[in-house]
């Protein structure tokens, strides 16, 4: 029995010393290099090995099953569309990649379009007129023209038209006898020519400050008997035009529209020449022979900005 007893008093002592929690405090390197907080790390790393074990197994596991999961997923949606998709891409390679027909036309410029004639008479000719439209946003024009009746030509000259602009096409004091009353306006040879939208990237832009031409101090005098034997009917139409661009300008030519109410009742035109940027030039000129009330003066620039010929370099 004594035996016995003893045996259970050991085996009890042995377990209360496993369950003992462990004192690291209670123990210290000599050599000064392992602090208690090493040791604590330490012996949770061992206590707790096992689990960590387990831990790693799983993430494991689960980074496999996303990648056999994804790699399965895209395989089947590659069998299922995927390799049509292919066929078809394939397919396409080998067909004509120019641009088609319908492309072609979007992008081309479009006909200009005309008005119908008009005339205003000047005693014993006539001054003759048309308006002339281009549709096209990004294409100017250079274009041969001619003023016909009864198939005989009256006049025939080059032109020039901007991108998406309208312009009245001149014929001033022509001479017809009663057989040429009807008189046809045609366009021939146009020329087209498209922007380089990397040298002009807006095209207003890019027109108005080449153009910005402010006509000032506009004042018409109706038509008043000279003191001229012949007693000619003469008015008057005096202006400042200034050269509000940073361009010189060898010739501008101007286009001049008479108004009375909405209605054009008489036109002409005239040219600056060596036209100065920041230049005011006075200008007056006669009108023989026009004896109608004026409501509203319109002068017009019809310089051509793409000629190059047109400019020349600035004063020093």
């Amino acid at each position: 029995m004594a035996s016995s007893n003893s045996s259970e008093k050991k085996k009890t002592q042995e377990k209360d010393k496993k369950d003992k929690k462990v004192d690291i405090s209670q123990y210290q390197d000599p050599t000064g290099g392992l602090t208690i907080k090493k040791l604590q790390r330490s012996l949770w790393l061992f206590e707790h090995k096992s689990h960590l074990k387990q831990a790693i197994i799983i993430i494991l596991f689960i980074i496999c099953l996303s990648t056999w999961g994804y790699t399965l997923y895209y395989a089947t949606m590659y069998l299922a569309v995927g390799m049509e998709r292919d066929a078809q891409n394939m397919q396409a390679l080998t067909t004509n990649l120019l641009p088609g027909h319908e492309y072609t036309l979007k992008i081309a410029p479009k006909p200009l379009k005309t008005s119908r004639v008009r005339t205003f008479k000047n005693q014993d000719a006539l001054d003759i007129f048309t308006e002339v439209r281009n549709p096209s946003p990004w294409h100017y024009a250079y274009f041969d023209y001619c003023f016909s009746s009864q198939e005989k030509k009256l006049k025939c000259e080059r032109d020039f038209i901007h991108p998406n602009d309208s312009k009245y096409i001149f014929n001033l004091n022509q001479k017809l006898d009663s057989s040429h009353s009807h008189i046809k306006f045609t366009i021939k040879n146009t020329e087209w020519h498209k922007i380089d939208r990397h040298e002009v990237p807006q095209w207003q832009k890019y027109r108005d400050n080449r153009l910005n031409i402010k006509f000032q101090d506009i004042n018409f005098t109706p038509a008043r008997t000279s003191n001229l034997s012949e007693k000619i009917e003469v008015a008057t139409l005096a202006f400042t035009a200034f050269n509000d661009t940073s361009y010189n300008y060898y010739e501008a030519p101007l286009k001049i529209f008479l108004y009375k109410g909405n209605r054009i009742i008489a036109v002409n035109k005239y040219t600056l020449t060596n036209f100065l940027s920041q230049e005011k030039v006075p200008v007056e000129m006669s009108w023989p022979n026009l004896n109608q009330t004026v409501s509203e003066v319109e002068i017009v620039p019809d310089l051509n900005i793409f000629n190059k010929d047109n400019y020349f370099a600035p004063r020093r």
